[in-house]
């Protein structure tokens, strides 16, 4: 497997070529092409576990401490959010409220679990954004307005001013992600909302946030343009979309000038009923707002298809972008996450298998696609799907019968990834040997290396799915410098199908202090696991 995701293979390339002279269509979505919870209608999803008979196989891979490919960024590691699981969920404490009451209390066992996991970049996402109306879920209990968010109706009372606060509670450096309501709010809304999260106190809105117990101003890392508006409910055309981002643009800068954008790709273009149109969207989006948008945002559900399915999107987007007005536009993954359903477990009703987006073969499967992801220059941020309790998937999982939330796998692969110093350089590496090759169905193993401390620590990832069979690795370093093995992190449990409850965790962190002396050269990687190694500067 080579990290040079830029070095699009030929076939590759005459694909993106022939896709590109494709002419412009007029987009348009309709309500029965779905929405979300729709990705995979018409797609045979297959068991995508990584199982065989063999005990062990041979690995090489080779590192090249001296040539960078990427930085390894901490807005590669986000969250989404939602609106309708942190109501829903019953984040807030449901106790009797004065009627002026603000800034409402959010349960102390949500809080611990909240506390307890890396958080960098928070996005409050998905379909639920296209119907919160912001005005409606500040101030005080008896102002907010009952509003019908996606399936149902209810008083927002985690609103905005409730996210922002614990979340910075908490973690105080978190950056933020706004996705912008163009599907049923107002532009003249969206310059109010600029107002109350960046203004002084002198100002109309910036007042009424220090009201609402958010005395201090937020800046979003990321205004989003809109979620899915080419399908579902919220469906227009590319045209329409094109026009509303454009009002939304300079709704926002009339108060935040140099405000960050996202404008968005097509929804799930693996559908075959997208097949041939879905690069028309953003190609006509990137020939209309490329100066105004620094993003463009993609949302991949992974190992309902293998990487090798999903990668050319991203490559044709890739090459797209080089060719805009504005090559300098990175891809936002603003979702992300398994589709459940790939598990092997063929259930009737969809539902029944969202327990897999919360397994080990998740976790693994996540980690594999971060690795692959971490490697490709083109990538400027990931959300992962998602932080809190969404239908299948959540760092954070609350048991119902007893009212405390607990974290799940994921919340430990998250844990892992932060023991990398975010800011360090990803480097190149190249490796051999069975399942190493993401551009075959079949891959099982990935890997990333990470030069840190001014090249005083190397840190190696590695993600084995395969849920019997070790790697026999050895590892080889460019150049003359050798590092010796400091530390040694470990994400694993006894199945690929192991799920964390309130009471048992069997997907589990362990760390070992290792201190070598000798140069290291290779070890043994163990079945089903994400690992992490510290290698420090040999003196």
């Amino acid at each position: 497997m080579k990290s040079q995701f830029m070095k699009i293979t030929f076939v590759t390339l005459l694909t993106v070529m022939a896709l590109w002279f494709v002419p412009f269509a007029t987009v348009v979505a309709t309500a029965a092409e779905g929405g979300a919870g729709h990705e995979y209608d018409g797609i045979t999803i297959e068991d995508n576990r990584a199982t065989g008979s063999t005990t062990s196989l041979p690995i090489a891979i080779t590192i090249d401490p001296t040539k960078k490919i990427n930085v390894y960024s901490s807005r590669l590691f986000g969250y989404n959010d939602s609106w309708v699981t942190t109501n829903h969920g019953l984040r807030i404490t449901r106790i009797p409220t004065p009627a002026g009451s603000t800034n409402l209390p959010v349960k102390e066992s949500y809080l611990r679990a909240l506390a307890s996991i890396p958080l960098t970049m928070d996005r409050m996402s998905g379909t639920a954004s296209s119907y919160l109306i912001w005005k409606d879920a500040i101030g005080s209990v008896d102002q907010r307005q009952v509003q019908h968010i996606v399936w149902s109706k209810f008083k927002v009372l985690y609103g905005p001013a409730e996210w922002v606060s614990n979340i910075r509670r908490l973690h105080p450096s978190a950056e933020f992600v706004w996705v912008l309501n163009i599907a049923r709010d107002t532009p003249e809304n969206a310059r109010d909302l600029a107002e109350f999260f960046t203004g002084g106190p002198d100002t109309a809105w910036g007042k009424k946030r220090v009201a609402c117990g958010m005395k201090e101003p937020m800046m979003p890392a990321i205004w989003e343009l809109g979620n899915e508006m080419d399908w579902g409910k919220e469906a227009v055309d590319v045209d329409e979309y094109i026009k509303r981002c454009r009002q939304w643009i300079e709704a926002v800068r009339s108060v935040v000038p140099d405000a960050v954008f996202a404008a968005q790709a097509a929804s799930s273009p693996w559908k075959p009923s997208k097949a041939k149109t879905w690069m028309n969207w953003h190609r006509k989006v990137l020939a209309s707002l490329a100066p105004d948008i620094r993003y463009l945002t993609f949302h991949p559900y992974y190992r309902g298809m293998a990487p090798k399915a999903l990668m050319p999107y991203i490559q044709t987007m890739t090459a797209d972008i080089a060719r805009c007005s504005n090559p300098g536009i990175k891809l936002y993954l603003s979702e992300h996450g398994i589709w459940p359903g790939s598990g092997g477990v063929k259930t009737k009703n969809w539902r029944d298998s969202w327990y897999q987006g919360r397994t080990l073969n998740s976790c693994l499967s996540t980690g594999e696609w971060i690795l692959l992801m971490l490697q490709n220059p083109a990538i400027g941020a990931m959300s992962y799907h998602c932080l809190d309790g969404g239908a299948a998937w959540g760092l954070i999982w609350q048991d119902k019968s007893r009212d405390r939330y607990y974290t799940t796998g994921p919340a430990d692969m998250f844990k892992l990834f932060a023991g990398v110093p975010y800011g360090s350089d990803v480097v190149f590496t190249h490796m051999t040997g069975s399942g190493t090759d993401w551009q075959q169905k079949d891959s099982s193993f990935t890997s990333a290396a990470v030069i840190a401390d001014e090249g005083k620590s190397l840190y190696l990832l590695l993600n084995n799915r395969m849920a019997d069979t070790s790697r026999d690795m050895s590892v080889h370093l460019v150049g003359s410098q050798e590092y010796t093995l400091a530390e040694k992190t470990i994400l694993t449990a006894p199945n690929l199908d192991s799920i964390n409850t309130l009471d048992d965790h069997p997907i589990q962190l362990s760390r070992t202090v290792c201190n070598e002396d000798k140069p290291f050269s290779g070890m043994s990687v163990p079945p089903r696991c994400l690992m992490l190694l510290k290698l420090k500067k040999r003196d």
